[in-house]
């Protein structure tokens, strides 16, 4: 495993996070937490970064951005 790769799954995830595509960055950031768990160990900073935004996507639901685009169409 390459330190890359996790960085790259997790610059993913918080695109597909802030395009609103929350299935797509939660599986990224579980791949990029997966990966720096194997590479780092648990208490390395990268590890607890990717590891608390993952956590985040799991607490917060996606918000339905069509509902909003269909109120300012009304």
């Amino acid at each position: 495993y390459h330190p890359s790769s996790a960085t790259t799954y997790f610059n993913l995830a918080t695109v597909y996070y802030a395009e609103n595509k929350i299935p797509q960055a939660t599986e990224c950031a579980k791949k990029a937490f997966d990966l720096a768990r194997k590479i780092y160990g648990n208490e390395h900073h990268e590890t607890r970064d990717y590891r608390e935004f993952h956590e985040k996507l799991l607490l917060h639901p996606p918000t339905d951005t069509r509902s909003r685009t269909k109120r300012r169409q009304q």
